[in-house]
């Protein structure tokens, strides 16, 4: 043995190196992430922050009177748009950031959209949270989609494209088709697609029938309408 570690102990000295020196890389590496963790969580937090207090300035806007000055519509025009900044510098922020913080930020972005009504923003985010259904989680994709797709329905522009995204998103029987069923019972405006939402509706309690208490008051009127 002594023989076997004076011949060999220039590399055992390496072995040791390299043993040492990946014991403390990995704890390097695991400290990086929880403190790049621990940063993202706390940008998270402020995007929260942000978006209510831009939400809070957005609706002084649309309170202000008629006749109020210039000056102060200006004023209150330009808090908005800063605030409406430091929204989407923080979701930039989150896109960056690891795994689940980078698909939050997805979502908060298309939520963002919806309520400020920036709908063609909103229509090309689409393809991200296409991203996230394949490459992340399939679940968030579809809250995203859901919140998109109801929003996009206020658009003439996107209103044909949105009613099939709902439709897809009853069909496909995930744990927000109940919530496109609603959403599409509410949009329908004609025989033919209250026709067609009832069928959703009858599909999907047989999918999942304890959704029952919720489908059936919109079983009762859709077939009272049809």
């Amino acid at each position: 043995v002594f023989q076997f570690v004076r011949t060999h102990q220039s590399k055992l000295l390496w072995l040791l190196v390299l043993v040492v020196g990946g014991f403390f890389l990995n704890k390097w590496y695991q400290q990086n992430q929880l403190e790049m963790r621990q940063s993202h969580a706390a940008v998270y937090a402020e995007l929260r922050a942000a978006l209510d207090e831009w939400r809070s300035e957005n609706e002084e806007l649309k309170k202000l009177p008629a006749d109020a000055s210039a000056e102060d519509k200006q004023e209150a025009q330009s808090e908005v748009e800063s605030l409406a900044r430091k929204v989407n510098g923080k979701i930039e922020a989150l896109k960056n950031g690891p795994f689940p913080y980078s698909q939050v930020a997805v979502g908060y972005e298309a939520r963002f959209y919806a309520e400020s009504e920036e709908y063609e923003k909103l229509h090309s985010l689409l393809p991200q949270i296409d991203e996230v259904r394949t490459s992340g989680d399939p679940h968030f994709a579809d809250l995203a989609t859901l919140l998109a797709a109801k929003a996009l329905y206020n658009s003439d522009a996107y209103r044909a494209q949105a009613w099939s995204m709902l439709v897809e998103l009853a069909k496909d029987g995930s744990f927000v088709s109940t919530a496109a069923v609603i959403s599409l019972s509410r949009m329908a405006d004609s025989k033919e697609k209250k026709e067609e939402v009832l069928q959703l509706v009858l599909d999907l309690e047989g999918k999942q029938p304890e959704q029952g208490a919720l489908l059936e008051p919109l079983k009762v009127r859709l077939e009272s309408a049809a």
